[in-house]
């Protein structure tokens, strides 16, 4: 089912306007809801210490901003006008990580 979830986002972010338009299976009410909720899930199960969920978050989005960036550069996108649109799909990442500090003194 995290799967499901995870292609639900990646067409949405895609382009796939007519994926979106008739919102197939209902996809965008339930696959980031999802997705958020079997990630703290995993993570109250996990065992690692926080510094090294941390890092493993960091490295994450570090790669995945650098693959959108080089993407805005091969694809003559005005990147540096929008730099928000470099960290547009790993705004996920980052909303984890406050997420996560935040939820610290819970656990």
């Amino acid at each position: 089912a995290r799967i499901t979830a995870v292609m639900c986002v990646i067409f949405e972010h895609a382009g796939g306007m007519g994926y979106t338009r008739r919102n197939v299976g209902w996809g965008l009410w339930w696959a980031m809801p999802f997705l958020i909720m079997t990630t703290g899930i995993g993570r109250a199960m996990s065992k690692s210490a926080p510094v090294g969920y941390l890092k493993r978050l960091s490295i994450l989005l570090v790669v995945g901003v650098s693959f959108n960036f080089c993407a805005d550069v091969i694809m003559g996108r005005d990147w540096q006008n929008d730099p928000g649109d470099v960290i547009f799909q790993m705004f996920y990442v980052i909303f984890i990580m406050v997420l996560y500090v935040v939820s610290i003194p819970l656990s």
